[in-house]
């Protein structure tokens, strides 16, 4: 299998419009690098989520606690 291009759109950090990510891969090695929080995990997240497989850890919370717009917080 070969993945040519990979558009994010409304996942994680990119949004929608001009604020989504549209990668295109050529055949062979790639590498994702860049700055810490630049989104390299998003888009190994968006390919996981995409070919319907993920890491273990990928749903895990972060914070013990879910914010509920009553203003109140309710464990987990």
């Amino acid at each position: 299998m070969y993945i040519s291009e990979l558009k994010i759109e409304n996942f994680r950090l990119f949004g929608e419009g001009e604020k989504a990510a549209l990668l295109r891969f050529r055949p062979g090695l790639t590498a994702i690098v860049g700055e810490n929080d630049s989104g390299k995990t998003v888009v190994v997240d968006a390919l996981r989520f995409a070919l319907g497989t993920r890491d273990q850890e990928y749903f895990r919370i972060v914070d013990d606690r879910i914010f509920v717009g009553s203003g109140q917080f309710y464990k987990v």
